[in-house]
């Protein structure tokens, strides 16, 4: 239904395209990415679901190349943003037994390989999130 609201928003493409990654539509799913990507490139999630479709279908060169395009746009964000991005990744994870391994991968270049950080994040609850929250808006504030 977004799609037919805004289908010139990348969010609803990629999420879009996800879904149909999930129900095993990957030559459909890549159509939404690529429109995805004509609207917009900031989307670290397009990149990493570009990555995951091509995983699915075999290409493994070309879902690395996706993944650190992935890390890329990620990494340009700020730390408010990467945190709930690493959280969304960790219940995407969860939903999609069938790729662990690349979902594994990318949290592993987020985290820079702090499997603390990555307990810490994937782990906690939206009581322990909120309060994380706080401390980094308050950090970013002290730090203007």
């Amino acid at each position: 239904k977004a799609l037919t609201i805004d289908t010139k928003c990348h969010r609803n493409n990629s999420s879009y395209a996800y879904l149909l990654y999930l129900m095993c539509e990957y030559e459909k799913a890549m159509d939404y990415i690529k429109i995805a990507l004509e609207i917009s490139t900031n989307g670290s999630f397009t990149y990493f679901y570009q990555g995951l479709l091509h995983k699915a279908m075999g290409d493994d060169k070309a879902a690395q190349n996706s993944l650190l395009k992935a890390l890329e746009v990620f990494k340009s964000k700020n730390k408010l943003q990467q945190r709930f991005d690493l959280k969304r990744l960790c219940e995407l994870k969860k939903s999609d037994p069938s790729h662990t391994d690349y979902y594994q991968q990318f949290i592993t270049f987020i985290t820079d390989n702090d499997a603390e950080l990555e307990l810490a994040i994937c782990d906690s609850d939206d009581e322990d999130e909120s309060e994380v929250i706080e401390e980094i808006l308050l950090s970013s504030d002290s730090e203007s």
